[in-house]
């Protein structure tokens, strides 16, 4: 709820709003999959798995970045 808030508000300048709240909650839900898939293929191609969350992080930051601002922003 606090980063649904304070991406809204400092992030985006956005308003808050139940629909934003719900594309907000689907963009990290996503985003949850993706590290968890991304995850287990670079461990299955042999990546350790002290490294390959380096590279799980360096795809999902930025694509959970553009989620939630499409989420939030209204055009």
């Amino acid at each position: 709820m606090f980063n649904f808030i304070v991406s809204n508000y400092f992030t985006f300048n956005t308003t808050p709003t139940k629909s934003g709240g719900f594309k907000f909650l689907c963009a990290h839900g996503f985003n949850y999959l993706l590290q968890i898939g991304l995850l287990n293929i670079y461990i299955s191609m042999g990546i350790g798995r002290e490294i390959a969350p380096f590279f799980v992080y360096a795809i999902c930051v930025p694509v959970n970045f553009i989620l939630v601002k499409k989420a939030l922003k209204r055009t």
